[in-house]
């Protein structure tokens, strides 16, 4: 169907003459026109990718989102567990190893090996997951660290145990047979060997065959 035909009053002649566009005017109005077109169009595309995006990229958006969260969470668990073994560190150096008359360990020492992948991470993009990646080889190189320091203190409690356990520590004749306490110490003669010698212990007296017991662990010699 063709277009309808537009007319122009012409007032030399008195008449509506039909109007007659010229080539250069037609190529110009395309012109125009396919412009308009264009930018109208990719006006509407990118408010439209804005407004309303392509299905995969939503749920890469989505993914991403989720990722982030879980990120933040493992980061709060390791920000609690590094707070717990601090907690171990103390109670190590302040009281376990006070008791043991042990010095307690350094910084330097417990600062030994942190740091060593920093190097390793530092091409991790994200703030957050290199964070977290440094604190967590932190985290391990102080375990290994503490891990030492408890196997330390567990071998020097098993040689304490054993010393304070060869310490006498009752008294070697119950009360009722004991006829006669000797508390003097210095230079005596002795009873089986006759000759005289420092006496640096204490003397029970009791009736024969009554019970003597061990005062710690010992071994029995002949």
């Amino acid at each position: 169907m063709a277009g309808k035909q537009r007319y122009y009053y012409n007032p030399e002649t008195c008449k509506y003459e039909p109007v007659v566009v010229s080539g250069k005017e037609f190529v110009r109005r395309t012109t125009v026109f396919l412009s308009l077109s264009f930018v109208i169009g990719l006006a509407g595309l990118i408010y439209f990718n804005v407004k309303y995006p392509l299905w995969d990229e939503m749920l890469l958006r989505e993914k991403n989102q989720s990722l982030k969260t879980e990120w933040q969470a493992l980061y709060q668990d390791i920000n609690t567990a590094s707070g717990q073994l601090e907690q171990l560190e103390l109670n190590d150096d302040e009281n376990y190893r006070a008791i043991l008359d042990m010095a307690p360990l350094s910084a330097t020492e417990r600062q030994a090996g942190v740091g060593g992948r920093e190097k390793e991470n530092a091409s991790i993009d994200y703030p957050l997951i290199k964070i977290a990646y440094d604190q967590a080889d932190k985290m391990m190189s102080r375990l290994d660290i503490e891990r030492q320091s408890y196997e330390q203190l567990h071998k020097e409690l098993a040689d304490r145990e054993k010393m304070w356990s060869s310490r006498p520590a009752i008294q070697p004749i119950d009360n009722k047979d004991l006829t006669h306490l000797h508390t003097t110490f210095g230079m005596r003669a002795h009873p089986l060997l006759g000759y005289v010698r420092p006496h640096k212990g204490l003397d029970f007296t009791s009736p024969k065959n009554s019970p003597v017991y061990a005062t710690g662990d010992g071994r029995h010699q002949c």
